[in-house]
């Protein structure tokens, strides 16, 4: 388990609150790591207060300087010691029940690539719940290699995917998948990339069981939604399919949006830089 951290002290203290109840009696199969992107606020007091009660089951680093959000989610990735990395976000409450649910799907397979959880949509942190699950399936769905189920996600909604603290990869093929695109470290979307790629070179399973509650218009790249949809996520969908994963259907993805006027009006420059994409995802095999 490795938690990626910026100046939510309060929050984040409450999460290895919720992290350390549910993992209970189960500390023999995980361990914690938080990775502090360099906070100004109580962060590091929270951590060393856990440090203390946790002991060697905790490992914190704190950043130098601020990595960014998907350089500091990456330096999880390859610090982390388990053979599965699931990385949860300091503001996604986490089920009591959810280390079991992750422990026993890896049980289950366990060179599993890519394991994927559901979860309940609120409206920002206090709000009502706007989703009580966003998969409506009544049974894990599963595949080996994992790209039918990635597909089957992304053809549902391909934004639920997204979220972090629903992602658990298999350590190695998560440091593999930064390894061979780094310049994706500059990509919003980056863990699509990395969750897709785990899913191509082994198997996928998403769980059924709601696992976290995921507060809406709470993400720190808010403002630049329409570049992450409109650049970011093709971007990801293109180097996806350069690799193997369902090539026609990836194109389908990008090929979707090249109408948005609205990201052409309000980022005009993200748009000029999105044309190289769009243009390389015409040759993509049909």
């Amino acid at each position: 388990m490795a938690i990626p951290t910026y100046n939510r002290a309060e929050r984040l203290d409450a999460q290895i609150a919720r992290v350390v109840d549910s993992a209970r009696d189960q500390w023999d199969h995980c361990q914690l790591l938080i990775s502090d992107n360099s906070s100004t606020d109580d962060t590091p007091a929270v951590c060393q207060k856990w440090q203390n009660e946790l002991s060697d089951r905790l490992q914190v680093y704190r950043q130098p300087a601020n990595l960014g959000l998907i350089g500091n989610l990456c330096f999880c990735f390859q610090q982390s010691s388990g053979t599965h990395t699931w990385t949860i976000s300091d503001d996604d409450p986490i089920e009591p029940s959810a280390v079991s649910t992750v422990l026993e799907s890896l049980q289950l397979d366990r060179q599993l690539g890519f394991l994927h959880l559901n979860y309940r949509t609120t409206n920002n942190y206090d709000g009502a719940v706007t989703n009580e699950a966003v998969y409506p399936w009544q049974q894990d769905v599963f595949s080996s290699p994992g790209d039918m189920t990635f597909v089957k996600c992304l053809e549902y909604n391909e934004v639920f995917i997204s979220c972090i603290t629903a992602c658990c990869m298999r350590t190695d093929l998560a440091q593999q998948a930064i390894a061979a695109w780094p310049a994706g470290m500059r990509n919003i979307a980056f863990p699509v990339f990395i969750s897709g790629f785990g899913a191509l070179h082994a198997a996928m399973r998403l769980s059924v069981s709601v696992s976290l509650t995921y507060p809406l218009h709470t993400m720190s790249h808010l403002n630049r939604w329409l570049v992450t949809l409109y650049h970011d996520l093709p971007e990801v969908y293109l180097q996806l399919a350069r690799f193997g994963l369902n090539p026609p259907f990836m194109r389908s993805l990008i090929l979707q949006r090249v109408g948005m006027l609205s990201f052409i009006h309000h980022f005009p420059m993200d748009f000029l830089k999105s044309l190289r994409t769009y243009r390389d995802a015409r040759q993509l095999a049909r």
